[in-house]
């Protein structure tokens, strides 16, 4: 991601904001629309196109670093359409388990995170057996969790921690996406994609599915 210029402040100026949550819940929406998160939403562009385009389902993005959802909750609020089934949840990771109940989530995105390539920091990969087991835990019986990343090191670490926990199948396993059509037809890309996609760096992709 590189250094954030952070702005003074920004952990207080997005309580301003309707679509962010700033406290446990047990319901998040008004209604029983199935609930997708995406873990490290950067930006945004990924979970906007995707509450834009599918407003029969309900989308919460997790971002820990207060300036990043400072100005993604801008962004979403100078849109044209503001998307009512978009919300916004300023955490760690680490804490999921405090904010939504267990077997409430039926999707999860995890879309270019920090691959940590040192071995001492395997702890913070979002594909290491702890947060796998956090997942398990929040996730529907039959649900799927999505990676994309465009590092290999990460890619090749993730298959082997999926298969070894015995909590997740893997569905689907590509080490180059953009050579998959089957894959690409309801493909949002995020920032970084379109990035990586428009210097021709290959896209590593993982669905695999609660046990």
């Amino acid at each position: 991601m590189g250094r954030i210029r952070k702005i003074k402040d920004a952990e207080h100026l997005i309580l301003q904001f309707k679509q962010i949550i700033g406290e446990p819940n047990i319901k998040y929406f008004n209604n029983n629309n199935p609930l997708h998160l995406e873990v490290g939403c950067g930006k945004g562009d990924f979970i906007i196109q995707k509450a834009l385009s599918n407003k029969d389902i309900n989308f919460i993005a997790i971002e820990k670093e207060p300036t990043i959802v400072y100005k993604l909750l801008r962004k979403v609020n100078n849109l044209l359409e503001i998307p009512n089934n978009l919300k916004v949840l300023c955490i760690d990771a680490n804490d999921l388990l405090t904010w939504f109940n267990q077997e409430t989530i039926d999707q999860i995105y995890i879309n270019f995170p920090d691959p940590w390539p040192k071995k001492r920091h395997e702890k913070f990969r979002l594909t290491n057996d702890r947060f796998l087991s956090i997942y398990h835990k929040l996730l529907m019986q039959k649900s799927l969790i999505y990676l994309k990343t465009d590092q290999l090191s990460l890619y090749e670490y993730s298959i082997e921690s999926i298969t070894n926990s015995k909590l997740f199948k893997i569905i689907d396993n590509s080490a180059n996406l953009y050579n998959e059509d089957k894959l690409l037809v309801n493909n949002v890309q995020t920032e970084y994609e379109k990035k990586f996609v428009s210097l021709r760096h290959p896209i590593f992709y993982l669905s695999f599915e609660r046990n």
